[in-house]
């Protein structure tokens, strides 16, 4: 997925074999990548939910060829990263209600949010 300023976002989406009864975006901790929070996602997608899960610009697999040209900063993961996989959420799930699990990092900065 590429973020709104251009830079490659690692965003994995994880789908329920049922009907999809909500989507569930899990924001990570700081410097978390979105592999530690795979079993949780696969766990909710077996209970019908649309899970996303992201790293953000400059952690895992998101990290740029070079991290000397890296210039990530917590207001680019809220303002870029983070608002674009809760937009890209948003698009996908229509109608049904979204819901944000945020941990550490994730859940402090939900509020700042453009889109919140």
């Amino acid at each position: 997925m590429q973020s709104a300023d251009g830079n490659n976002l690692s965003c994995t989406c994880y789908e329920p074999s049922g009907p999809v009864k909500a989507g569930v975006v899990i924001a990570p901790a700081m410097a978390v990548e979105q592999s530690f929070y795979a079993p949780f996602a696969k766990y909710l997608a077996t209970q019908g939910y649309r899970v996303w899960t992201f790293d953000y610009y400059g952690i895992g697999q998101s990290k740029p060829s070079s991290m000397r040209t890296c210039d990530a900063t917590i207001s680019s993961w809220i303002n870029v990263d983070y608002e674009t996989v809760v937009k890209k959420a948003s698009t996908d799930m229509n109608q049904l209600p979204i819901y944000i699990v945020g941990h550490s990092l994730g859940g402090l900065i939900t509020p700042f949010l453009p889109s919140a």
